[in-house]
């Protein structure tokens, strides 16, 4: 084969310089055994392979563990159809040092031909973006979080694009605040999707928002909205907040709000009574001056609780879990105020209301927990287990005498590991082993054993030293057919009889992770669970 005389598309292949000093990984495969003739130094190191081990060997002879990943018949293809074959990202597994690596890569197969056009051989451009892929995968991942966060939070979050407030984003608890299907109001103009809320004063305070740049906090506002085919009154809390472009710029307002109708309706009931009261004190003089001095107190007290409630709302209303302390702190004052003064069924709607606020407050923590966790670099450190297990112990003290548990734990090693994350991780362990218990007072033996490389191939991790740490308990256990399912996000088996956010155990996973580890479980219904964590001894 005359290489000077190799044209790629009529253009003439300088081969020293291109092969020898480009940054790029470049090859050259000649006939239909795609033989490798040619190999710059770029693309050698890619391989991980030398250039002795690569020239003059055919393409699948130099990369057998190609053949079951399609490269044969790509390469086939593109010599007998002259066509070239390009790929952006794609993930290759190559062998490095007697194991399997999976690398991502940007390469194209362009074919090269004579003099005559005929195909002679194929020219082979690639670069690694391994860390670009991972990064964008990463960012995705980070997404769909996020997006399940906003999907599945009762609070109603909005998101409006531009001068027109086209509503971008809706989830489905701001649809129904709204009385609409996401089908109603996605894409569309907010007043033209909501036309009976023009002229209720919200556009304006959109237009100072995204011209200012400060957000604006309302609570207990009024809003007449068509819903269930009918005008209603309804009663927000609310937080309009500007979002910044990559300029400085703010083209979209996000909107996050609940509804607090029942707690108005409240409050106006309580002001009723207070206006009666008022009526009767003009009659009985001597219990008018009493009266009136308490109820002027009792106002103090509320409009000095309110200034500080409004102070720190001012201050935290970037926050997203703002709304959910204003409907604790609201539903917990008017609780106290006016709990005589309701019936059975309105107490009801305040615990409820305070109750699944706290939920969605532990839900929002959990969540941001689990999302540093995922994006957060870990740092290592020798850390003495048997001080973690000792000093998380006593943090639970007050607990374990609560339900009389016992906690035994054996001798435990030092390895590297982020202390704070090990401390978590056992807190989730313990706690819910405390939680998920019978009449019986719960036992839980804390063991280490152990593993070595052999081992370790097994259980699906690499070949290394390991500690399997064993959390064992005599709670109320599972089935095993969710052994998998209990490491998800938002899974919960007992949600019925025991409370939480479904979150615990994902932390516990993406800690273990972090640390280059495994955890699993073992469980029988009504005998307890048995989780198995392991840890390398080195990082």
């Amino acid at each position: 084969m005359n290489l000077s005389s190799i044209n790629i598309n009529g253009v003439p292949l300088q081969l020293t310089t291109l092969f020898n000093q480009a940054p790029l990984s470049i090859a050259i495969y000649e006939g239909p055994t795609h033989l490798i003739t040619l190999a710059n130094p770029s693309y050698c190191n890619d391989a991980g392979r030398t250039a002795n081990e690569l020239i003059g060997k055919p393409f699948l002879s130099a990369f057998p563990e190609l053949a079951s990943q399609g490269f044969g018949s790509i390469l086939d293809g593109v010599f007998t159809t002259g066509q070239p074959y390009i790929a952006d990202g794609r993930g290759i597994a190559l062998n490095w040092n007697g194991r399997q690596e999976l690398t991502f890569h940007k390469f194209t197969f362009q074919p090269i031909k004579d003099d005559l056009g005929g195909i002679i051989g194929i020219f082979s451009v690639s670069q690694e973006v391994t860390d670009q892929v991972l990064a964008r995968q990463r960012a995705d991942h980070d997404q769909q979080l996020l997006h399940a966060v906003f999907t599945q939070t009762p609070l109603g979050v909005g998101v409006f694009d531009g001068p027109g407030y086209i509503i971008e984003f809706a989830n489905p608890a701001v649809c129904e605040l709204w009385g609409r299907t996401p089908n109603q109001v996605l894409g569309q103009k907010l007043f033209e999707a909501l036309p009976e809320v023009a002229g209720q004063g919200f556009e304006e305070l959109l237009d100072g928002v995204r011209t200012t740049g400060v957000p604006f906090v309302g609570n207990g506002l009024p809003a007449q909205l068509d819903r269930n085919g009918q005008r209603e009154t309804v009663y927000f809390d609310f937080v309009y907040k500007p979002m910044l472009e990559a300029d400085g710029t703010i083209r979209r307002v996000m909107v996050v709000a609940t509804e607090v109708t029942q707690t108005m309706q409240a409050r106006q009931a309580l002001e009723a009574s207070e206006a009666r009261y008022r009526l009767l004190a003009e009659e009985l003089e001597q219990r008018v001056n009493v009266r009136t001095a308490e109820l002027q107190q009792a106002n103090k007290n509320l409009e000095s609780s309110n200034f500080d409630l409004m102070q720190f709302a001012s201050v935290a209303s970037h926050d997203l879990k703002e709304p959910l302390r204003k409907i604790q702190a609201f539903g917990t004052i008017l609780q106290s105020t006016a709990d005589t003064k309701l019936d059975e069924t309105e107490r009801d709607y305040f615990q409820r209301m305070i109750t699944a606020t706290g939920r969605m407050q532990a839900l929002v923590d959990d969540v941001l927990n689990l999302s540093k966790l995922s994006n957060q670099y870990t740092i290592f450190a020798e850390t003495d287990l048997n001080a973690v297990l000792a000093q998380l112990v006593d943090d639970l003290d007050v607990t374990i005498r609560e339900r009389g548990a016992s906690i035994e734990v054996s001798p435990l090693p030092t390895l590297p590991a982020n202390t704070g994350q090990l401390h978590q991780l056992f807190q989730n362990l313990i706690s819910n082993a405390m939680k998920f218990s019978t009449d019986r007072p719960p036992v839980i033996q804390i063991t280490q054993h152990d593993m070595n490389k052999q081992a370790a191939l097994a259980a699906g991790l690499p070949p290394a030293r390991y500690v399997r740490i064993d959390v064992r308990d005599n709670g109320i256990g599972f089935d095993t057919a969710y052994q998998d399912k209990i490491f998800g996000i938002f899974q919960r088996l007992h949600g019925a009889r025991f409370g939480g956010t479904g979150i615990g155990l994902a932390i516990c996973k993406k800690i273990v992770e972090n640390h280059q580890g495994r955890i699993t479980v073992d469980s029988t219904p009504g005998q307890g669970s048995t989780f198995h964590v392991w840890l390398p001894m080195k990082q």
